[in-house]
């Protein structure tokens, strides 16, 4: 089948050769290098991806140690690939020490040809410092290249990147509604190619969720012919395996994230969605599977947890997606269901094209939390409406401009302590809020 994606393990001894892409202009810094993601990390180790051609000839090594060359390992890497590309994806584990780590890449003749920090984390201390990101169209060159080198020097312990991540969709034509494997592998290539937080020095723990137009489909639901190729398209690129008591999958492409002492949940808007206009009355929006994970997870343990999704939760009040705007009743079950659940929780979001902060409280729920929307880190920005449509819930917006979110605080056991800070380019901010989140009963 020519479309097929097939996955190796190996050491790599993997040639030069053109691609026969035209992807967007990378920037000329970049030319020499290689795009590199580093996925799921943990304490004692950390999951990268190395996007490479096919007839390239590399090794992976391991280096501790300012000055090269120092003492190495060279590291195995399972290999994800499509007939139809001359591009693939190497996914290396590695496992990381108090030192500054660092990847090597050599060649055949074992002469380095790139060299990044590995970013190290302690995932059991309670405090955090989290970059939040949506929208990320490889077309907006100048624009990304700035606020990716903003976003670095504010120095995250992770970066999580929650829908649109890939501008798959911009090349469907006007009779189409889905972008197949091989395109949407192509259209992934191209954004890692392009994109300047994959040529960072230092590399970013970055964990991934998609919303429609990574998941190849505008406006995407579970009617899409090839979600489940999206999928492995998806895992292809974004490194994030199970690792017991750190990362645990849930139905379609949903997952939970224990750190910091508290749990984040990345759930998938899209895989198991109702088209809009239909609603029966309950899981229009996850499907039955992952609501059923979902609440079950989070009575298994009470602390405090995070909601993580494409689109908005609390979008009633606009006529963009939404999943109070598009499934209102099953929405309305939702946070019945969610009333009951013991733990303070707090919902992120993207897609919007703005950034706001929306508070959250009776009688959506029994105690006061927030919803956080960071969109888009580089992207067309919209005028608000908000003069037209006003968000009652809202505590503080800015629009108009690109943006990224910086998070940081604490967890307790009952109680979620932070500061929310939206940043434009040049690390311009947009607003800036102290927000405490704390369920007593």
């Amino acid at each position: 089948m020519p479309n097929c994606l097939t996955v190796t393990t190996l050491v790599l001894f993997i040639s030069l050769s053109c691609s026969s892409m035209s992807p967007p202009q990378e920037p000329k810094s970049n030319e020499s290098r290689f795009s590199i993601l580093q996925g799921l990390t943990w304490n004692q180790g950390a999951i990268l991806s190395v996007l490479r051609q096919k007839s390239q000839k590399l090794t992976y090594h391991q280096t501790s140690g300012v000055v090269s060359p120092s003492p190495s390992a060279t590291l195995q890497a399972t290999t994800y690939e499509l007939e139809s590309s001359p591009w693939v994806v190497d996914h290396i584990e590695t496992r990381l020490e108090k030192n500054p780590t660092y990847l090597e890449i050599k060649d055949s003749e074992g002469q380095t040809m790139d060299r990044r920090q590995i970013g190290q984390v302690d995932l059991n201390k309670s405090t955090f410092k989290l970059a939040i990101t949506s929208c990320m169209n490889d077309r907006f060159d100048k624009e990304q290249e700035q606020i990716w080198k903003d976003l670095a020097k504010d120095r995250p312990e992770y970066l999580f990147m929650i829908g649109d991540n890939v501008y798959a969709t911009t090349i469907l034509g006007p009779l189409e509604k889905s972008v197949d494997k091989s395109r949407l592998w192509d259209r992934y290539v191209q954004t890692r190619r392009s994109l300047a937080v994959f040529y960072l020095d230092e590399l970013i723990p970055t964990l991934a969720q998609w919303d429609d137009h990574d998941y190849g489909t505008n406006d995407g639901d579970k009617t899409n012919p090839y979600r489940r190729e999206a999928m492995e398209v998806f895992e292809a690129f974004y490194p994030q395996k199970a690792v017991k008591g750190i990362f645990t999958r849930g139905p379609a492409n949903s997952f939970v994230f224990d750190a910091f002492q508290a749990r984040f949940y990345f759930l998938d808007n899209r895989s198991e969605r109702e088209p809009n206009g239909s609603d029966p009355g309950k899981y229009a929006h996850f499907g039955e599977k992952q609501e059923t994970w979902l609440f079950q997870s989070l009575k298994s343990r009470s602390i405090p947890s995070w909601l993580f999704m494409g689109d908005q939760f609390f979008g009633g009040y606009h006529r963009f997606e939404s999943f109070e705007g598009n499934h209102a009743k099953s929405f309305k079950h939702f946070m019945g269901i969610l009333q009951g659940i013991r733990q303070p929780v707090v919902f992120v979001s993207g897609d919007r094209h703005l950034t706001e902060i929306s508070k959250i409280g009776p009688p959506d729920l029994g105690y006061e939390t927030y919803e956080l929307t960071s969109s888009p880190v580089h992207a067309k920005t919209h005028p608000s409406g908000w003069e037209v449509r006003p968000n009652r819930r809202q505590l503080v917006g800015a629009d108009l401009k690109i943006n990224y979110m910086i998070v940081e605080g604490s967890h307790s056991t009952r109680s979620l302590a932070m500061k929310v800070t939206a940043k434009s380019k040049l690390q311009e901010i947009l607003f800036s809020k102290d927000l405490l989140i704390k369920r007593s009963n």
